[in-house]
């Protein structure tokens, strides 16, 4: 909601790729916003985002398989 009056009284423009929650409710306030555009969620959609995404996943496959800490683990 602080977004949204952000945007409509200080008509900046936008692009969001998250929204909470997701997927966005079709009644939200900011798909009625002229200045904004939502993504579906497609920030890591890039070749190179998505070659080292796959990289990591590996490298963590590997240690893990190896029976090593994962040099890439979230949590």
């Amino acid at each position: 909601v602080c977004v949204c009056g952000f945007l409509f009284f200080n008509r900046q423009h936008t692009s969001l790729d998250v929204t909470l929650p997701e997927p966005i409710p079709l009644d939200h306030p900011l798909l009625k916003l002229p200045n904004c555009v939502i993504f579906p969620h497609i920030g890591s959609a890039s070749q190179a985002t998505r070659e080292r995404m796959a990289a990591l996943a590996v490298a963590n496959l590997m240690a893990a398989v190896c029976g090593q800490d994962m040099p890439h683990k979230i949590c």
